[in-house]
């Protein structure tokens, strides 16, 4: 295997990996069960996003973005007006089902 190749898939796995993490992640701040901060979750979309926007210049469109930046900007709303009731409904109702989505189809390079 091409070293390029194999750093593909290691860049897969990894971002496979950390999906799972941040969806936990996730579903625990939403649930108001954790000691998360928004900022921890940011920090992993925004690493999550980089991800997917690399893997999809290696391999074009393997993973279709969705409308990730509108659902962005109704986030930065939220925390602009501290409205934790919709961020926390952005992420659970939006958020985590366009990761799972990324997440599956990530999985089935991984299963190729």
């Amino acid at each position: 295997m091409e070293q390029r190749e194999q750093l593909f898939i290691e860049t897969l796995k990894t971002t496979v990996e950390y999906m799972d993490k941040l969806i936990a992640g996730i579903e625990k701040f939403v649930q108001q069960s954790s000691d998360i901060h928004l900022g921890n979750i940011l920090e992993g979309l925004d690493w999550t996003i980089e991800a997917v926007g690399t893997i999809n210049r290696y391999r074009e469109n393997a993973i279709k973005e969705k409308n990730i930046n509108d659902i962005l900007n109704q986030m930065l709303e939220g925390i602009e007006n501290n409205d934790d009731i919709l961020i926390r409904d952005i992420l659970e109702y939006e958020m985590v089902p366009i990761l799972i989505d990324w997440r599956k189809s990530l999985s089935k390079f991984l299963d190729n």
